[in-house]
């Protein structure tokens, strides 16, 4: 067996490899050609576990799995039988394993994937993401949170920890949300969803909450936690500034 170590970051991606006497040497991942996200802007686009979990409707259950030594891709690999050193860092599995299989080079764009496709496709889920460097397997559900029969869309809020951001989108929040994070270093996190909503909406909850305002659709963080507080729940606060309707409101 190799004494060599593989380093792993914050998001769970190979960056180098130690070696016994304590050399560190870098590693792209990429090179092993076991594949990545499609499209541009891929770097942006990867995420961390709890970037997953901290989605609308989307749950992260970890389990201890197989773990393997990465490394290039050979031909005529199989499937939980890689040789030393040759095998893929991450794998994603639809529908609880009996659906398609990927491989990935990098843990965080195996997530980056799933993110995309689970909000397009529900069906699709449970998927399973294995993290062979570190013998872990993320069981990743989504259920698409109701966007009402109107067709009005949702209005959402969301904290990433420094301000509070109220938005419509007439998609699945998840995938706006995910938009979002591209490009803020501080984790979002969804807070509630409002359903079924209109931007009229959107912008009475705006006005409702002027006060605080800091830009467009971002608002004080503080302010506001202590209206949320001090009424009791997001779910009161929520209904305590919305015009008079029906609305389902869902706090995650």
């Amino acid at each position: 067996m190799s004494t060599s170590t593989y380093l792993v970051n914050d998001p769970g991606d190979v960056y180098a490899l130690e070696g016994q006497d304590g050399v560190i040497v870098d590693v792209v991942p990429e090179d092993w050609g076991w594949g990545t996200m499609a499209g541009p802007d891929v770097a942006e686009r990867r995420h961390t576990v709890d970037q997953v979990a901290g989605l609308p409707g989307f749950g992260v259950v970890s389990t201890p799995g197989p773990r393997f030594i990465p490394g290039p891709r050979r031909r005529g690999h199989t499937w939980l039988a890689w040789p030393e050193g040759n095998a893929p860092p991450a794998a994603a599995e639809s529908r609880g394993g009996n659906g398609t299989l990927a491989y990935y080079s990098r843990r965080s764009d195996a997530l980056g994937d799933v993110v995309e496709q689970l909000p397009h496709r529900p069906e699709r889920s449970p998927f399973i993401v294995h993290d062979f460097v570190t013998g872990v397997r993320l069981t990743i559900s989504y259920t698409a949170p109701p966007i009402g029969p109107t067709g009005d869309g949702v209005v959402y809020v969301v904290d990433d920890g420094d301000a509070i951001k109220i938005g419509h989108t007439g998609g699945p929040p998840a995938a706006r949300i995910a938009g979002l994070q591209t490009g803020n270093p501080r984790l979002i996190r969804a807070v509630a969803t409002i359903a079924a909503a209109s931007p009229a909406v959107e912008a009475h909850l705006h006005e409702q909450l002027s006060q605080w305002n800091l830009r467009g659709e971002w608002f004080e963080r503080d302010p506001v936690l202590a209206q949320v507080n001090s009424i009791g729940s997001w779910v009161n606060f929520l209904r305590g500034l919305l015009p008079v309707g029906d609305w389902e409101i869902t706090v995650y």
